[in-house]
């Protein structure tokens, strides 16, 4: 039952995992062998953005308390700031195309 869980979790369909459980000869074993490839490239790219979003989100708290160390209760919070910004260069990006 874990099992099932965890695939479902990662991204199987109640119909891969049945077949993955089934037991069969060498065409099965290659089918599965190829959905559990496809899976774990799936897998490797999201964590690899995962791990790239993590670094991005550690740098913005290290902003913030560096922010809130230097000024206090007169901090301004870089990512606030950085995401106005970015959202005006966001248009004018689209009003070109």
């Amino acid at each position: 039952m874990f099992f099932i869980k965890q695939a479902q979790e990662l991204g199987f369909t109640l119909e891969e995992i049945k077949g993955l459980l089934a037991t069969g000869g060498a065409e099965e074993c290659s089918k599965v062998h190829d959905l559990l490839s496809e899976k774990l490239q799936e897998l490797d790219t999201r964590l690899q953005s995962m791990k790239k979003f993590r670094r991005v989100l550690a740098r913005h708290l290290s902003e913030c308390e560096r922010e809130l160390r230097e000024r206090g209760r007169e901090a301004c919070c870089p990512v606030v700031t950085l995401g106005k910004q970015q959202v005006p260069a966001a248009k004018k990006q689209r009003n070109r195309a």
